[in-house]
C-alpha cells in the first residue's frame, strides 16, 4: 500500500504516537491496534479479524465499525469478524455463523434471529438487589432472570416487557439498559427443532 495510506488509518485511530515504538514493547491494546490499522490499510475483496474487539477502547471499535463499514459500501469487501460478545459486532453484520465447539451450526440472518422475539436485556443498576427483589415478584412466563456480578440478565420471548412491572425507584436506579437478541435461546430452540 502506498504510505500515505496507511498514515492516514494511522492518523483515523489517533495512534501517531505508536509510530516511533518498537512492535515488541507495545500493550496488548496497541499491538492489537497497529495489526487492525495494517489489515484495514490493504485493498482486499475479503477481510478475517479475529476477535478485533476484545483490547480497544471504546472510541476505537467505533471508529473500526464506521471503518470497516465504509470498506464494504465503497469496496464490496467482505468481512469474517469473530467475537464472543455479540452486541459488539451487531452493527456491523448482515449474517451470523454459528460454531459449537469447532462445528459448522448454522447461518443465519439478522432478520429470522430477530423474528424469534427472542431477547436478552441487561441492567446495571445501583440497586441491584433492590431492582431483584421486584423482578422475582414478577410472574412472567418463559423469562428467566438472573443476576451475575451486579448485571441483571433478563432472556426469554419480549423479555423488555418485565421493565413495565418495575417501581419509579428501581426503574430509576437502572445505570444502563441494553437490549440484544437472545442469541442462546435462539441457537437451543433451532438445535431442539433439529436445524
Amino acid at each position: 500500500m502506498p504510505s500515505e495510506d496507511i498514515m492516514d488509518m494511522v492518523s483515523l485511530f489517533k495512534a501517531d504516537g505508536l509510530l516511533d515504538r518498537e512492535f515488541g514493547r507495545l500493550s496488548m491494546g496497541e499491538s492489537e491496534l497497529v495489526q487492525i490499522i495494517a489489515a484495514l490499510s490493504v485493498n482486499s475483496d475479503f477481510y478475517v479479524l479475529d476477535e478485533p474487539n476484545s483490547n480497544l477502547d471504546i472510541s476505537r471499535r467505533i471508529i473500526m465499525a464506521e471503518k470497516i463499514s465504509e470498506i464494504n459500501r465503497k469496496n464490496g469487501s467482505d468481512f469474517l469478524v469473530t467475537s464472543h460478545i455479540i452486541d459488539e459486532i451487531l452493527p456491523l453484520a448482515n449474517n451470523l455463523i454459528f460454531l459449537k465447539r469447532g462445528e459448522f451450526k448454522n447461518i443465519e440472518t439478522f432478520e429470522d434471529i430477530f423474528k424469534y422475539r427472542r431477547e436478552e436485556v441487561v441492567l446495571y443498576s445501583s440497586e441491584p438487589g433492590m431492582v431483584m427483589k421486584e423482578l422475582r415478584q414478577l410472574n412472567y412466563k418463559d423469562i428467566t432472570i438472573t443476576n451475575r456480578e451486579n448485571k441483571i440478565i433478563i432472556r426469554g420471548k419480549n423479555a423488555r416487557i418485565v421493565l413495565r412491572g418495575l417501581s419509579e425507584n428501581s426503574f430509576s436506579s437502572l445505570l444502563s439498559i441494553r437490549v440484544l437478541p437472545d442469541i442462546q435461546s435462539f441457537v437451543s430452540e433451532r438445535e431442539s427443532d433439529g436445524q
